[in-house]
């Protein structure tokens, strides 16, 4: 009880204070329970430099600002504002921002901002600004974004976005995005790096990804899969999509892996393969099998006449025909080369004949299982 009557005799003669101060329009301190109870008035020619409240409101703070909940600052912030919740501003921030909850600018921001759910710059930011869930910018950003979830700017980013999930940005990004999903952005100039990307009008930067997607681009795409209208840059990828990509659906048998099912995707040059195959050793009850993966050019000799040819590589798995002491291990790898040879039969319905060379060696140690000659021959059928 005596801690109890002790506080409130201290607000007491806080609150006597504001007849007093209240009147002095220079005083530079404004202590505060809430904003019609405090020592400074808000006012026009009025500025803070030091701010002690439960919630304050002032015209302008170019020095510190502590408060419990929150604050309402007029014009800008010169200073170091902490707030247990929230900030508004209607001006610009020039120092450090500080709130549990979130801050709120009408105006540009040019310093630290650091909010634990989320920060709003109505115009530009040009300072870091640092957020549990978000940060908005509502014209163009030009500084340091990090977001637990994700970084959204209305027009232009020319900094650096790290994001859990997304970024975005509404028309031209130039920076950096980083984020663990997705990066957005209508041209891309800069540099996009996540699980998707994606230039919705068109890319001259670089995309790196598991997908990346740009109608037009000039720029470079590396990831799993990379699609694009019409790129003039470079697709680096497993897969590698146009409009005009062709689509192989294959079935050929070999004397390395019996009988395999792969498809093709075909461009004007390139083309991309993903395949299964078993068995992967002799003919037997015990199932093996593989997976391949090649990438190759390709050249039209007549309009039924094609040949090609590839590098690839495949996995193997011996499942159950694990024998150690025989030299099978349970996995391998084979580094592999064809030369294709195509004929166009009839409709949508081809021949294939390929003869290449493989090295099929294990993970676990520098020894070669098998190598030699690889003969292949089969049909397929093109979507």
């Amino acid at each position: 009880m005596l801690k109890l009557k002790r506080i409130f005799t201290t607000a007491a003669l806080l609150l006597a204070a504001v007849v007093v101060l209240g009147q002095n329009k220079s005083a530079g301190i404004n202590l505060s329970l809430w904003k019609g109870l405090q020592t400074q008035p808000i006012n026009e020619k009025q500025t803070t430099y030091f701010n002690l409240g439960l919630i304050s409101a002032q015209n302008r703070t170019h020095g510190l600002s502590l408060n419990i909940i929150g604050n309402n600052t007029n014009k800008d912030n010169k200073g170091i504002q902490v707030s247990g919740v929230y900030s508004i501003y209607k001006g610009s921030n020039y120092g450090l921002s500080l709130a549990g909850l979130f801050s709120l600018f009408s105006d540009d921001t040019y310093g630290l901002l650091i909010g634990g759910l989320g920060q709003v710059s109505a115009e530009n930011s040009k300072g870091v600004s640092l957020a549990g869930l978000f940060n908005i910018t509502g014209i163009d950003d030009y500084g340091l974004s990090i977001g637990g979830v994700g970084n959204f700017t209305g027009y232009n980013t020319n900094g650096i976005y790290l994001a859990g999930l997304i970024n975005y940005a509404g028309d031209e990004q130039r920076g950096l995005q980083i984020a663990g999903l997705t990066n957005i952005a209508r041209y891309s100039k800069g540099v996009q790096i996540g699980a998707t990307n994606i230039a919705r009008i068109e890319l001259a930067g670089l995309q790196v990804g598991l997908f990346n997607y740009a109608p037009y681009g000039k720029g470079v795409q590396i990831g799993l899969v990379n699609f694009s209208k019409r790129f003039r840059g470079a697709q680096i990828g497993l897969v590698n999509l146009t409009p005009t990509t062709k689509y192989k659906v294959m079935l050929y048998g070999g004397n390395q892996t019996k009988v395999n099912a792969a498809i093709r995707f075909q461009n004007k040059l390139f083309y991309n393969q993903i395949g299964l195959g078993s068995p992967a050793l002799k003919w037997g009850d015990r199932f093996s099998g593989a997976i391949s993966y090649r990438t190759g050019i390709r050249y039209n000799l007549l309009p039924i006449w094609e040949i090609s040819g590839d590098i690839g590589v495949q996995h193997i798995n011996t499942f159950s025909n694990k024998d150690k002491a025989n030299g099978i291990p349970r996995r391998m790898y084979s580094l592999q080369a064809r030369v294709n040879n195509s004929v166009h039969l009839f409709h949508n319905i081809g021949a294939i004949m390929s003869v290449g060379y493989g090295t099929t060696r294990w993970y676990s140690k520098s020894e070669t299982y098998r190598k030699g000659i690889i003969v292949e021959a089969g049909l397929y059928y093109q979507l």
